[in-house]
């Protein structure tokens, strides 16, 4: 604040050359503890004089503030009876004269009060841009890749590299393409030629199923990923492995990988029905044990996704899925059967006692049904049922006999206050609604 009321003075100063300044005594503050004297208080930091040669307008008893050619001292101005000033002790202290160029960089020095700018001022201290810690990792000969640079290079490297270096490549690649746009610049830079198929071909599993997880990442809700992998003859090659591999972990990244290639894409499902894809998937089925349980869960999920996409598309996709039937083709591919017969692994009742032992002993046999494929069973079969109901007559014993054990469930659970009875109550309400579905031909 001193700054910048010197500074005030001398613009004054500059501005009208000698300048004199009288106040009245009248208007300053008394001294209180010494009434005989006149004196008015003065700011610490100006020096006090009795002004003397400086030209004034004063009538009577003034203090006079003087300033001439520049900056000078305050002083204070008596007259005593005869009309002559009287010079006060001490000696007058010399002030720096301040050059108008002085002047004007003071001006430019006074800090700017704005907590705005001090905030972004601050920030742009702490804080370095992306270009600036480029160039110094480059000076450290560390290089900044943006995700099309990544994705160029691992392409580029795969062919050539190990079993051990082609897992890590294919592992990045998945964790890029969950991306859209980097899904696209994959298969434009030929990354479906030059690692997918390649990678499905693989004699090593960890590969092949990597790949199989990048094909369904980078697939997944993005048609041009979509059209590229079926150009390339992917959707083919997927189904090759469902219909030869003992795998079943492979077998159901397959199912995984063909269910992201044609959810959501009409021409796909067109595909997949074209080449047989149905009864490939259908082939599951033949097998019967516990290790390809998980395997069939996954047909019947993708299955009862392209029903429900059917059900609830619009007038355009509408006339799009209309090019094949699929429920036709389910019906006469003996998908009825094939369905229900994962019920019949549902019931509550005790199983032999070798099959209870077996559960007991091994994690991937379930020692009791799983609420899950139950649910997705049953929601499958709904929306087949009107055109299987000769097929899912004879499962009413045991649809009418979970549709109890539910009911019951969701009693116990809400009686003893737990939150699990809504779900409970649910599914018995689903089940008793196949139920009335299937009932309806044989009622008429």
């Amino acid at each position: 604040m001193k700054v910048i009321v010197l500074v005030l003075f001398s613009v004054l100063a500059f501005a009208s050359g000698n300048l004199s300044l009288d106040v009245k005594e009248d208007s300053l503050p008394k001294n209180e503890d010494d009434p005989s004297k006149k004196k008015a208080d003065v700011p610490s930091g100006l020096n006090v004089k009795k002004a003397e040669n400086e030209p004034s307008l004063s009538l009577g008893n003034t203090y006079q503030l003087g300033l001439a050619s520049g900056l000078t001292s305050v002083g204070s101005h008596e007259s005593n009876e005869e009309g002559k000033d009287d010079i006060s002790e001490g000696s007058q202290v010399k002030q720096k004269e301040l050059s108008r160029e002085e002047i004007l960089r003071a001006l430019k020095d006074i800090k700017n009060e704005d907590p705005k700018m001090e905030k972004e001022t601050r920030s742009k201290k702490r804080f370095r841009s992306y270009q600036k810690l480029k160039e110094e990792l480059e000076e450290l000969q560390i290089t900044v890749e943006s995700d099309s640079q990544t994705l160029k290079r691992l392409i580029s490297e795969f062919p050539s590299a190990d079993d051990v270096v082609r897992k890590n490549i294919v592992e990045d690649l998945d964790y890029l393409s969950h991306q859209i746009d980097n899904a696209v610049d994959f298969v434009t830079m030929d990354g479906v030629k030059m690692v997918i198929k390649p990678g499905l071909n693989s004699s090593n599993e960890d590969i092949r199923k990597g790949v199989m997880q990048l094909i369904g990442s980078s697939s997944q809700s993005n048609p041009k990923v979509q059209i590229a992998m079926l150009e390339e003859g992917v959707l083919s090659e997927l189904l090759r492995v469902i219909a030869r591999e003992r795998d079943t972990l492979i077998s159901s990244k397959a199912v995984f990988a063909v269910s992201c290639i044609v959810r959501g894409f009409p021409y796909g499902q067109q595909k997949l029905i074209s080449s047989g894809g149905l009864d490939t998937l259908r082939e599951v089925f033949v097998k019967n044990d516990w290790h390809s349980i998980n395997l069939k869960i996954k047909v019947v999920n993708l299955i009862y996704d392209l029903l429900e996409e059917r059900s609830n598309a619009d007038e355009e996709r509408a006339k799009q899925f209309s090019e094949r039937d699929l429920v036709k083709e389910l019906v006469e591919g003996e998908w009825c059967s094939a369905i229900g017969s994962l019920l019949e692994g549902a019931s509550f009742h005790k199983r032999g006692r070798k099959e209870d032992l077996a559960a007991a002993l091994s994690k991937e046999v379930p020692l009791r049904p799983d609420h899950d494929m139950v649910e997705k069973v049953v929601n499958t079969m709904s929306l087949l049922a009107p055109s299987c109901q000769d097929t899912f007559f004879p499962l009413l014993p045991l649809l009418r006999s979970l549709k109890d054990t539910y009911s019951d469930l969701a009693f116990k659970e809400k009686h003893q206050g737990e939150d699990g009875y809504e779900y409970f109550q649910s599914m018995a309400t689903h089940i008793h609604s196949l139920l009335a579905k299937i009932l309806v031909k044989s009622e008429l």
